[in-house]
Parts: C-alpha cells; sequence; structure tokens
C-alpha cells in the first residue's frame, strides 16, 4: 500500500492539476463572449461576459442591441495580417501602425493636455486607451512593424521593459482571443459581480485519481463599461 507520503503527494499533485485547470478556465472566460463552452471534460456556461462580449459594435450586451445603439458600440477596425507589417500606401509607415493609429484616436476623448483646441476647456479632458494586449500573433506582427526601432516602456509594477505603443505597455496573453488586439482604457473598465449569482459550482473536474473529484466555485460576474466607445479591438484576418 502505498505510504502517507506517498498519498500526500499523489493529493498535491491532483490539486495543483486542478489549480492549473481552473486557472485556465477563468483566463479564458476573461476573453471570451459568454457563450457556452466545452472545457476539458465537461461542458459548462462560461460565467462570465469578457471582453469580446464588451469590445463590440453589433453584438447584444446586457440586453441592448448595439447595431442599433450607437452610444453603446466599442471602436472596432478590420485590418489585414498578412499586411499588418507592410508599408501597403507607400508612406513609409506600416500599415497596422496606421490601423492602430486610427483606432486610438477613435477611442480617445479631447486634445492633447499640453494642445490647442478651439475650446480651451477640452484640452483637460484628454482621455484615451492606457493599456493594449493582444495575441501573441499580432504582438509578434506589432514587433515586426517597430522593426530595429523598438520603443519600450518600464511597467510600474517592477521596473521590467515592455513593448510600448504611444508610451503605454502593450502585451501579449496564450489566453487572448486570437487575431485580436484590445485597446483597453482602465477610466472606463471594470469588472462588476453579480450578487444573485455569487458562486457557481461547475461540475467536477476528473482527477487521475479515478476515485478524485474536485469541484471548482467561481465568482460569476461581467466586465462593463458606461463608456465602452473609449474601448476598441484590432480585428485581424
Amino acid at each position: 500500500a502505498p505510504s502517507e507520503a506517498k498519498m500526500f503527494d499523489m493529493i498535491m499533485e491532483d490539486l495543483n492539476e486542478v489549480k492549473q485547470a481552473a486557472a485556465d478556465r477563468l483566463a479564458t472566460h476573461l476573453y471570451g463572449d459568454g457563450a457556452t463552452q466545452s472545457t476539458g471534460d465537461v461542458s459548462a456556461t462560461a460565467p462570465m461576459l469578457g471582453l469580446e462580449a464588451l469590445i463590440d459594435d453589433d453584438n447584444t450586451y446586457l440586453g441592448v442591441a448595439r447595431s442599433s445603439n450607437t452610444y453603446i458600440q466599442a471602436q472596432i477596425k478590420s485590418s489585414t495580417g498578412s499586411t499588418f507589417d507592410q508599408d501597403t500606401d507607400n508612406n513609409g509607415v506600416a500599415q497596422g501602425i496606421q490601423d492602430m493609429d486610427e483606432l486610438f484616436v477613435s477611442c480617445s476623448k479631447g486634445a492633447a493636455s499640453d494642445g490647442w483646441s478651439i475650446r480651451p476647456d477640452l484640452n483637460t479632458t484628454k482621455d484615451s486607451p492606457d493599456y493594449f494586449i493582444g495575441s501573441s500573433t499580432n504582438w509578434r506582427r506589432y514587433c515586426r512593424c517597430l522593426q530595429a526601432q523598438r520603443q519600450y516602456t518600464d511597467a510600474k509594477q517592477d521596473s521590467e521593459q515592455v513593448i510600448s505603443y504611444q508610451g503605454r505597455p502593450f502585451r501579449w496573453d496564450t489566453y487572448c482571443t486570437a487575431d485580436r488586439i484590445y485597446f483597453l482604457n482602465s477610466k472606463h473598465l471594470n469588472l462588476d459581480i453579480i450578487p444573485s449569482q455569487l458562486l457557481v459550482s461547475l461540475p467536477p473536474i476528473l482527477t487521475q485519481n479515478p476515485l478524485g473529484r474536485i469541484h471548482v466555485i467561481y465568482t460569476q460576474g461581467a466586465f462593463y463599461s458606461r463608456n465602452p466607445r473609449y474601448l476598441g479591438a484590432i480585428r485581424t484576418s
């Protein structure tokens, strides 16, 4: 029979496996659209409306049809992945950078703080995306656009140098929706907990131990924004 130490090691191995599986599920849901997903050995409804549901211009979000209500539409820009890092207009700027610049302006509010405006009060209302995150494919495409002129910014957490766009961090995430670059604004992005569905027990995660069944309790919630017009996404094909 296995020793107590061996049994403990087996239990810890199962718990670590479940911990990673739960983290994978949650990370996937953070970027998801809330649709039913098949996860491993179970099929479960995503417990969260993620970025893909929030940052859209043609879906139904929180009961509102965005196609006929422009005030709740996010900014969406389609780009061609195959030419993202190419100067298709022969103007010295990669097409992907031009598309990102256009979306950045669409997501921004007001004039630059040091700029000029016919309305002086607008000079103090600058509000623009402060964080960019994309799929690894689009992150690499962006890096190719920069070529030798790499732009870095110091992350506040640990002074780590990261690739930047407009002086803000641009990172990639394994779980990010494929062919996306999200333009996020921390002033207009919230994660809300749904009190009526605070704890949700999804079907058990099966472990290597045939007798093992471990349930994961999730906090249910949704990304939301009072001003989704200040959020955006590049969609490459």
